[in-house]
């Protein structure tokens, strides 16, 4: 039946709500059961507790970066830029204003060495995992950094140039001089490394080796908190920035050690000198005979052993490092002249004490000591071995007469 426009549309049918959820039963009687002091202070001290037993682990902040570093956080690699064009033409450059300049940049030999140092870079692995490259602003550094990037594949966006920090030591009234005359700097640096070339009003600073070694600090302090785990190699227009990291990295006084090499066996010469002086006056020796050979054979030993220390640590790293860059790059002069002159001077009063040493135990032990004999000429034979290694002979002259007094001494216990 159809119903008219005017009657009502009935309301549409409308399912039933569902009925409520019943509400879960609380058992009332436990939440009233009593406060206790003994449960309310336990549930205090819970978190208190857990504060103590579980600190946090203490901060590992790196600090001030002092030299020498007790250990580096990245690996690194010095480079020596190549030859520029003033130095072909063995001028000296070191004024900041022609860091830039085009005469500044690569020769056409400058271009060759850093190729040469970047395939060595590359065959020692350098790069294998990536590294960052950072160069002095000046020409001849970002040209090599460019170099070495290019032949072992690292991109641009890692080179990294320093702009102050590498830049080449300020030589003052030496500026524009010719490239010899760098060995008097070297001969006032061997004097204190506070002294400073003489200065000059263009603008080219006067810088010292503590000058220096102030701003290679600075450059690894921010190395060392920039990088972690990484390997930087570092392109420095001349070789001073090279030498002073080098050094302070080592912990190595570059003076001291021309001195203290030589010191023991200088003290123990002088008592000998004074027992033979006190026996001709008195006419008996300063302790008994059997006592004197067992004095004469601890002091040998102790002697030789320390001066063949000092031996292996000026000439593995003072000698072998500073020297060769200094050679290399500009010759002998002579600060190198006198570091050879030391290591030979070790070598010699070594090779003394030991032969004294031979003396001393044949003494004390009379014909029993084949196994104390040949144990020293073993070990005589490869000292001597590994010492040849980094000595120079033509420097000893002017030391022989210590070397032969100790070995006359040494041959007179025999008498």
């Amino acid at each position: 039946m159809l119903s008219s426009p005017s009657t009502p549309a009935p309301p549409p049918l409308l399912s039933p709500p569902p009925p409520p959820l019943p509400l879960p039963k609380f058992h009332h009687h436990l939440l009233l059961l009593p406060v206790r002091r003994r449960r309310l202070l336990a549930s205090l001290t819970a978190p208190l507790l857990q504060l103590l037993l579980v600190s946090p682990s203490p901060a590992r902040a790196r600090g001030l970066f002092r030299m020498p570093p007790a250990r580096l956080a990245n690996r690194y690699f010095l480079v020596r830029a190549g030859e520029s064009v003033y130095e072909t033409a063995g001028v000296l450059r070191t004024n900041p204003v022609a860091k830039t300049s085009v005469d500044s940049g690569l020769s056409p030999e400058g271009a060759r060495q850093a190729a040469r140092a970047a395939l060595e870079l590359k065959q020692m692995g350098a790069c294998e995992d990536s590294c960052w490259i950072w160069p002095s602003i000046t020409q001849q550094s970002y040209q090599a950094a460019e170099i070495i990037a290019s032949v072992n594949s690292i991109d641009r966006s890692r080179i990294v140039p320093e702009y102050s920090f590498l830049d080449a030591r300020g030589l003052g009234a030496f500026e524009g001089r010719n490239l010899g005359s760098i060995s008097e700097v070297y001969e006032s640096d061997s004097l204190s490394p506070d002294n400073k070339p003489p200065p000059v009003d263009d603008g080219t600073p006067n810088e010292s080796v503590a000058d220096v070694f102030v701003r290679v600090t600075q450059l690894m302090s921010i190395l060392e908190t920039q990088y972690s785990g990484d390997t930087v190699i570092i392109v420095s227009p001349d070789s001073d920035n090279l030498s002073v990291l080098q050094a302070g990295l080592v912990g190595l006084d570059l003076r001291r050690y021309l001195v203290a090499v030589n010191v023991l066996a200088f003290a123990y010469s002088a008592f000998q000198v004074c027992e033979k002086i006190y026996r001709k006056i008195c006419t008996r020796h300063i302790m008994s005979r059997r006592m004197g050979c067992y004095f004469d054979l601890s002091m040998d030993q102790a002697s030789r052993s320390l001066i063949l220390a000092y031996l292996l640590m000026s000439a593995s790293s003072a000698a072998a490092s500073r020297n060769d860059v200094w050679v290399s790059r500009f010759g002998s002069d002579g600060f190198t002249h006198k570091a050879n002159a030391s290591i030979a001077m070790s070598f010699l009063a070594f090779v003394a004490l030991a032969l004294s040493s031979l003396v001393s135990a044949y003494k004390l032990f009379g014909r029993n000591i084949t196994f104390l004999f040949s144990f020293q000429i073993c070990s005589v034979a490869t000292y001597i071995s590994v010492c040849l290694l980094d000595i120079s002979i033509r420097n000893v002259w002017g030391i022989a007469p210590f070397c032969c007094l100790q070995v006359c001494l040494s041959m007179n216990r025999v008498s």
